[in-house]
């Protein structure tokens, strides 16, 4: 796969290529989604080791039931530049930097007009657990964040992730890449449910 061409000679590069591609052909529509940003990149000394947190609006679906939401897409756990800035160049056959992407789905409100910024700084705080530890996060695990998930007075402070329903895992030249979506499950005494 070769890097494609945008404007005045600038390349996208090979990982970054990939996960646009792919959230393309999720959203036909939306080709410039709404992105929040590391002002300073990891990569450059900063704290922040996801370079960009896409947020992308969708429409739901009456079958099954999906309410109208919006759908985070991590980009920075993944190798997205290939040339060991961030994580040592990988091959096609192995995982791209920690071998995922963190993804999230939130209803939207119906006065909304633009996507809460909450769950991207906690997907940051995800990578940096990440980044620190060197744990990498699977389908199947449990996150007790301890804490509000929205930093406000919510009781939802449990997540589990399990594969994205919709992005498809990717085979890049920079190694393999999937889509882990956590959900968020709130503690009802001695039981638990999926909000």
């Amino acid at each position: 796969m070769a890097s494609e061409r945008r404007g005045l000679g600038v390349t996208t590069p090979l990982g970054l290529q990939a996960i646009y591609q792919e959230c393309r052909r999720l959203y036909p529509s939306q080709p410039n989604p709404l992105q929040v940003t590391a002002i300073v990149k990891y990569w450059l000394g900063g704290p922040d080791p996801l370079d960009y947190v896409s947020m992308y609006r969708c429409p739901g679906a009456a079958q099954p039931t999906v309410p109208e939401h919006w759908h985070y897409i991590s980009l920075g756990l993944s190798d997205l530049y290939g040339d060991g800035r961030v994580h040592p160049r990988g091959a096609s056959d192995r995982p791209s930097g920690f071998g995922f992407e963190l993804t999230f789905r939130l209803k939207k409100e119906p006065d909304e007009t633009g996507p809460p910024t909450w769950p991207a700084e906690l997907m940051q705080a995800l990578a940096r657990y990440v980044f620190h530890s060197e744990n990498t996060l699977c389908a199947g695990d449990h996150v007790s964040w301890h804490a509000p998930l929205d930093g406000n007075e919510s009781r939802i402070q449990h997540m589990l992730l399990t594969s994205d329903p919709q992005l498809q895992p990717l085979r890049t030249p920079l190694g393999t890449i999937a889509f882990l979506q956590w959900m968020v499950m709130e503690e009802l005494s001695d039981k638990w449910r999926q909000v």
